[in-house]
């Protein structure tokens, strides 16, 4: 949990997960597990990318064809 002001409102805003024990990514705060929420292609929409860190390098959770919606 921490509080930030995320809307730039002046008031604190709370940001909550909920990545319970039951998975295979363990993240504590010395190897977290990051989520990133914005609209990286521009279409509207909020994106949210999911990376973790293994070996020192953070890695997202899902590859590029499940994470856009690209077609090329």
């Amino acid at each position: 949990m921490a509080t930030v002001d995320m809307d730039s409102d002046g008031d604190l805003d709370l940001i909550l997960g909920n990545l319970g024990l039951n998975n295979k990514y363990k993240a504590s705060p010395i190897h977290p597990f990051l989520v990133y929420a914005n609209d990286f292609d521009e279409n509207g929409s909020s994106d949210i990318v999911l990376e973790y860190e293994k070996k020192g390098m953070l890695l997202p959770l899902r590859g590029r064809e499940c994470s856009s919606s690209y077609k090329g």
